[in-house]
C-alpha cells in the first residue's frame, strides 16, 4: 500500500513539470478545455432556454396572500423603527457628575 502511494505522489509531483517541458501543448489543452466548457455553458443556459416551452400561466399566478403578508411585515419593521427613532437614548459618551 505504501508503494502505491508514493507513485501516486511521484505522478502528481511530475505534472508540473511535464506542462513546463510541453508548455505549447498545455496551453493548447487549456483553451480548448475553456472552449468546450463555454460551449457547454452556452448550450445550456443559451440554447435551450430559448427551444423550451414558456412557463405555464399557473406557475406565475399572484399569490395575494403572500404579497399581503409581505406588506404587513413591512409595515411592523417601519412601526418598529420609527419607534427607535423617536425614543432618547441615553447618551454613553457624556459623563455625569456625581453631587
Amino acid at each position: 500500500m505504501p508503494e502505491e502511494v508514493k507513485k501516486i505522489q511521484e505522478i502528481i509531483t511530475r505534472i508540473p513539470y511535464l506542462a513546463a517541458e510541453n508548455a505549447f501543448v498545455f496551453v493548447v489543452g487549456l483553451v480548448l478545455l475553456a472552449i468546450i466548457l463555454s460551449g457547454f455553458l452556452f448550450y445550456q443556459y443559451g440554447y435551450l432556454v430559448v427551444r423550451q416551452e414558456p412557463i405555464s400561466q399557473s406557475e406565475l399566478e399572484f399569490k395575494q396572500e403572500v404579497f399581503q403578508g409581505i406588506l404587513d411585515e413591512w409595515k411592523e419593521r417601519e412601526k418598529a423603527s420609527l419607534d427607535v427613532k423617536a425614543s432618547n437614548p441615553r447618551n454613553i459618551f457624556q459623563s455625569k457628575s456625581i453631587d
